[in-house]
């Protein structure tokens, strides 16, 4: 579906030498819409942001916005806000000085009250006098959103703006930046190679492997039908059964899988408790927060994780499939 109120990409392709960094890319954007651009190190995701931002030359495609074309148009013209990483905070200048850096031509009474409403919006009200040097890792994040947001960017461009923090702060700010971007009603893409960051921040995800989209959609269209066995490993379905393994551990005699494979995700292998499943052997038993992570070899050979209650004193533990936390995918995808 085309949206040309917002952000239209077409063929986007970014080279590094003979290197191709991002390879004919097609995207659209809906104004307000939050994409996820998700991928492993070396997919393509940042590229394809600065690509889009200008910050690296094109060698096919165009990018425009209200269908109008943007690629000759300076990094500075365009009307996109970016935030990287480390935030790129001005160390001589308060936070206060920091979000107003962008509308500094504004009246003094205007630019206050923008700094101290989005000082509010990412829950530092008051800190507009605050060193820069004085705040934590995520006081600093949520300073750089502000500043990234106080021109009223019409799309944001964030690359891995958490990835520098620690997994508890990371899950607390990402919520923030999503309420952040939605009540300010601007138009986002965000890079990030975290699965649950993706999932958790976007109302899309795209999913790069090789400088291609392998899959896009909503989060939870992507996690249950992750289109492609490459995809689905890289979302973190560990084991992929041929239909005659998925049958021979309790895939459903109703559900056919004719030309397709069985990704089984985190919880998708469970030990039955009884007579049921099938026995396999016990590799190795770890305990985790809440649960005991045990690996086991499955009856083709494989290893493959599950998750018990506690530990298993046997040496063997019978298992079966939950169909509902497998995914079917086609081989040829």
């Amino acid at each position: 579906m085309t949206r040309a109120a917002g952000l239209g990409v077409r063929g986007l392709t970014v080279r590094f030498g003979d290197t191709v960094a991002v390879d004919a890319v097609d995207l659209d954007l809906a104004p307000g819409e939050i994409l996820a651009l998700l991928g492993a190190s070396g997919s393509g995701k940042s590229s394809l942001l600065r690509g889009i931002a200008g910050l690296e030359p094109l060698a096919a495609g165009s990018v425009t916005w209200a269908g109008e074309e943007v690629r000759g148009i300076p990094v500075h013209e365009r009307g996109f806000g970016v935030m990287f990483q480390d935030g790129q905070l001005f160390p001589h200048r308060d936070v206060g000085g920091n979000v107003a850096y962008g509308v500094h031509r504004l009246p003094r009474a205007d630019r206050d009250r923008r700094v101290r409403e989005l000082l509010d919006l990412v829950g530092l009200a008051g800190y507009e006098k605050r060193a820069i040097t004085s705040l934590s890792g995520g006081q600093a994040q949520r300073v750089a959103l502000a500043r990234s947001l106080a021109p009223h960017p019409r799309l944001l461009l964030l690359d891995e703006p958490l990835s520098a923090l620690d997994r508890a702060l990371r899950e607390h700010l990402v919520g923030v930046l999503r309420s952040t971007l939605k009540a300010t009603e601007t138009t986002a893409i965000y890079v990030t190679h975290d699965q649950d960051e993706a999932f958790a921040v976007a109302d899309r995800v795209a999913v790069l492997i090789d400088g291609r989209i392998a899959r896009i959609g909503t989060p939870s269209d992507v996690w249950r039908s992750p289109a492609s066995p490459a995809v689905a490993t890289f979302l973190g379905y560990a084991t992929l059964l041929t239909p005659d393994q998925a049958r021979d551990l309790g895939w459903p005699l109703d559900r056919p899988l004719d030309g397709q494979v069985v990704a089984v995700g985190p919880d998708g292998l469970v030990p039955t408790g009884d007579a049921r499943g099938v026995a396999v052997p016990v590799l190795e038993q770890i305990d985790r927060r809440g649960y005991v992570a045990i690996r086991v070899t499955l009856p083709h050979g494989a290893a493959a994780w599950l998750k018990a209650p506690g530990r298993i004193e046997e040496p063997t533990l019978r298992v079966t499939l939950d169909p509902a936390h497998c995914a079917v995918v086609a081989t040829d995808a």
